[in-house]
């Protein structure tokens, strides 16, 4: 990443020096390809449903692809470096995903992405919905066709373009059509109320309700640290070599929450057990590893062993 940035974001460099940062950013970008092919076949379905992996990929991709471009033509891609900065850099942000500084955030975020997909699908159904009505209303007439400043004012003169003109109108900005006249057209009127009430109004009130219920109802902690726990295994099985999996003191067969862990004891000596499985038995070798105690009087571990 360090390589590309330098590349891209120095000016001066000799072709030499550029050519070489360049080279060593295609060799690490195919040797990471590497290692998300071999989780893309070890499980696909995972891979697929990791939205990290998406991340991931697009910065290898993009970052590989516009080097090898930049070495053959001898001139900079600019729209092609400045995706690969974005998705570098961003890359760079997710590496705080392991350390609890950051990753108890980072783990709220995806959870909340998770939980709100099918909420962005629906909203995406509508906002092209609106776009597509507005397209039809608002495209120019044969007349206008040959019009290139109707052309170029009106963003209803395309689909796509009617698209980000209603993803515009979502975030307040109504510029797009305000080339038209309210008074006169009562279809337009129509329209932009109930896009206003359904989607503006509505809608994201209802997205920062039901995220303020998810992130009023989520345990950070307990997501951070199953998050930790995927980053580990998967250093484990993809890159490091047969002997150093074997190494239990780098990745140990278990790994133990004791913050959640107290509290299972706690209520097992205290016979405060109220939970729908059955009461678990602990064994007094993992008691004793976590050295319990119970603030100034010592567990028994043989009562639960």
């Amino acid at each position: 990443m360090f390589c590309f940035l330098i590349a891209a974001a120095i000016k001066g460099l000799s072709n030499y020096t550029q050519n070489i940062l360049l080279i060593i950013t295609i060799i690490l970008g195919v040797l990471h390809f590497t290692f998300e092919i071999r989780q893309l076949i070890y499980s696909p379905l995972s891979w697929i449903t990791d939205i990290w992996n998406y991340f991931d990929m697009g910065a290898i991709l993009f970052s590989v692809t516009t080097s090898i471009v930049w070495l053959q033509s001898s001139a900079m891609p600019v729209w092609a470096v400045t995706i690969s900065i974005l998705l570098l850099e961003f890359k760079f942000t997710t590496f705080f995903r392991a350390i609890e500084f950051g990753g108890t955030h980072w783990a709220m975020i995806i959870g909340v992405i998770q939980n709100s997909l099918s909420f962005f699908v629906i909203i995406g159904f509508i906002l092209f919905a609106f776009a597509h009505s507005l397209y039809i209303l608002l495209r120019p007439t044969n007349d206008n066709l040959n019009n290139s400043q109707e052309l170029n004012t009106n963003m209803f003169a395309n689909l796509d373009t009617a698209l980000l003109a209603v993803y515009m109108m979502l975030t307040g900005n109504s510029f797009s059509v305000s080339n038209w006249s309210l008074a006169e057209n009562i279809t337009l009127t129509i329209l932009i109320i109930l896009f206003s009430f359904f989607t503006t109004i509505y809608l994201m009130n209802l997205f920062i309700g039901l995220l303020s219920n998810f992130i009023g109802e989520t345990n950070k902690k307990e997501l951070f640290l199953l998050q930790r726990a995927k980053i580990l295994s998967e250093i484990e099985l993809f890159y490091m070599l047969p002997y150093q999996r074997r190494k239990n003191n780098w990745f140990p067969e278990f790994i133990f929450s004791l913050d959640k862990l107290y509290e299972v004891v706690s209520k097992i000596k205290n016979n405060n057990w109220d939970d729908d499985i059955e009461k678990p038995l602990l064994p007094s070798t993992l008691l004793k590893i976590i050295q319990f105690y119970d603030k100034t009087n010592y567990f028994d571990y043989t009562i639960l062993g």
